[in-house]
């Protein structure tokens, strides 16, 4: 979800091609309780860096996130038995860099404002994402938090 610029104009199609009786589940990152994704975007802004003018702008990564927002996006899109979902769990990481590494790989807008800066400027940024994690290292590694919404729903 956090890669769609208009959400509600892919959940109503998604909902027009669903057969009749049919299930759609969306799932996004939920930035609460405190989740790795959370602590990149804040890492990033803690730093001081500032996205590049080239950039377009963009809808924000935790668009519904909110489970008021998201149940409102499918019943919008005429869905109904909407059911939200918050849920946790944990990943193993072994190697933090090639965690970083991944994760920045992996993103479009976020990787694009930390590629953007200066090494000084994206060291510091992995250095304040570091700290962040620093809370979930574990013998051997790290036990990262994570956090998403899982969203269904019904067609009519």
């Amino acid at each position: 979800m956090p890669h769609v610029s208009d959400l509600p104009a892919v959940t109503s199609e998604l909902a027009r091609v669903l057969r009749p009786g049919g299930r759609l589940a969306l799932a996004t990152w939920d930035p609460e309780p405190a989740s790795f994704t959370r602590f990149l975007f804040e890492a990033i802004a803690e730093s001081g860096a500032a996205p590049p003018p080239s950039l377009p702008s963009g809808p924000p990564f935790f668009q519904y996130a909110l489970s008021s927002e998201f149940t409102s996006l499918l019943s919008r899109a005429g869905l109904v038995d909407v059911s939200v979902s918050a849920l946790a769990f944990t990943h193993v990481v072994e190697d933090l860099d090639a965690f970083w590494l991944d994760l920045v790989d992996g993103t479009v807008r976020a990787s694009v404002v930390i590629r953007a800066q200066s090494l000084d400027m994206q060291a510091r940024i992995r250095r304040l994402y570091g700290e962040k994690l620093s809370r979930w290292r574990v013998d051997g590694g790290y036990e990262i938090a994570c956090a998403v919404k899982l969203g269904a729903a019904t067609r009519t």
